[in-house]
């Protein structure tokens, strides 16, 4: 599963807000967000431990790549880790490049995902069937990615639009209600906790955008647990 929101010049000195809650079995473990270097553009990151890879990261060049999966598109555990779509995507200077270059692997190689890649001038989204990849911008405005799909009818899409709707400053203690909402049926909420198959959100993220830089934050569990986020936007600064 998983929950994007993307929030492109919706707030006042805000380019870009990127809000994140990752679903995922409990079981699979990760680290939180530390700085990568594997020989191209640095970035800042958390790490699963399973395949190696991530779910959400900023590179120095000020590109955020986030990723969730893809419902109804058939499973396969010989395909490439969906994972590395996001290191491959922050491997690059600007979210253009990065957008055209994952759109041009082969689509077959990987399982359903949804690729958010975004930086202060532009956003995209790259999708893949299982099959085929598809390029789409994300233009101003609101965005909701889920497993469903993307800018959707589904309830925890609406919440959203709802919600952000009386936000006036996305800063993370105003954005952290929304980022625990539950709902009675666990895959409708954004905080997720179907304990009963072992599987919910794990952790939470947000990146902002502002004119004097990056701010990030992240919480290594559900979000409505624990003390909270953690400032790590020093990580950010010190790419």
């Amino acid at each position: 599963m998983c929950t994007l929101v993307v929030a492109r010049g919706v707030f006042p000195n805000t380019p870009l807000l990127l809000a994140a809650n990752r679903d995922e079995y409990l079981s699979r473990l990760a680290t939180g967000p530390t700085i990568w270097c594997d020989g191209g553009i640095p970035f800042v990151a958390p790490r699963d431990l399973l395949a190696g890879g991530t779910w959400l990261g900023v590179n120095a060049r000020s590109v955020v790549a986030a990723i969730t999966n893809r419902r109804e598109v058939p499973k396969r555990d010989d395909r490439r880790s969906r994972g590395e779509l996001v290191t491959k995507a922050l491997g690059f200077a600007t979210a253009t490049e990065a957008a055209e270059a994952i759109a041009s692997l082969d689509g077959a190689s990987y399982n359903g995902f949804h690729l958010v890649i975004a930086d202060g001038e532009t956003a995209h989204l790259v999708w893949g069937d299982g099959q085929r990849m598809h390029l789409h911008p994300l233009d101003g405005g609101l965005h909701v990615i889920t497993e469903a799909g993307f800018d959707g009818k589904n309830r925890r899409a609406q919440a959203v639009f709802d919600w952000l709707r009386h936000l006036d400053e996305p800063n993370v203690e105003a954005l952290r209600p929304l980022l625990t909402l539950h709902a009675s049926d666990p895959f409708d909420g954004l905080c997720n906790h179907a304990d009963a198959i072992g599987y919910g959100t794990k952790s939470s993220t947000v990146v902002r955008f502002c004119e004097d830089g990056i701010s990030m934050w992240h919480c290594d569990t559900r979000p409505c647990e624990g003390s909270g986020f953690d400032d790590v936007s020093h990580l950010v600064a010190n790419l």
